[in-house]
């Protein structure tokens, strides 16, 4: 069941400034009661010899470096999204869990079709927890598309394949257009 990937199934707002009335965080002075959702570290990493050493890489490794945590939803890890384009309309995708420059497989690689303009199926099982992954695209080989993954609450995540996060770019496009290589932050636990 397709839907726009602008509608996730349930609504859900992207923020895009700080100064977003729908972000909550502690203001001055200092009372926390109205802080709905704060970034914390969970874990410290460890040097070889024990003693803790913060530390983190790119791309980053849940398993070794230091671990972040929004309150009351779960640590944050990355995921990789693998698109294969086999022509104008078919597409391969696969995803995984980033653990530095190793991965962990969750969604073998599956076909599937998208017209131009038009939405994927929800695809069940691309992530952990009940998140799912749908993706848009814009046209035939070379040309932007669009992702979806989430299940409707706090942790969903929407990106295009063009777009340029914090840390730089949201994905990696070669031969053309026909790979591209996503690599994005989610929440671990949604739906618990």
């Amino acid at each position: 069941m397709a839907g726009s990937i602008l509608r996730a199934p349930v609504p859900h707002k992207r923020l895009t400034k700080l100064s977003d009335p729908a972000l909550k965080f502690c203001r001055q002075p200092v009372d926390c009661t109205n802080d709905g959702l704060q970034l914390h570290m969970t874990h410290m990493s460890k040097t070889p010899s024990g003693n803790t050493a913060s530390k983190l890489h790119d791309p980053y490794d849940i398993t070794t470096d230091n671990r972040y945590a929004v309150t009351g939803m779960g640590e944050i890890h990355v995921y990789r999204v693998h698109v294969s384009r086999k022509g104008n309309d078919k597409f391969e995708v696969e995803t995984f869990e980033v653990q530095g420059t190793k991965t962990k497989s969750y969604m073998k690689k599956k076909t599937i079709t998208i017209q131009s303009g038009k939405d994927s199926e929800w695809m069940a099982g691309a992530f952990p927890q009940s998140r799912q992954l749908q993706i848009s695209s814009d046209g035939g080989i070379g040309k932007k598309l669009k992702f979806y993954a989430g299940c409707g609450g706090v942790g969903d995540f929407d990106w295009e394949s063009d777009e340029t996060g914090t840390a730089g770019p949201y994905c990696k496009i070669e031969k053309n257009g026909a790979e591209i290589t996503c690599d994005v932050p989610m929440l671990d636990d949604v739906g618990k």
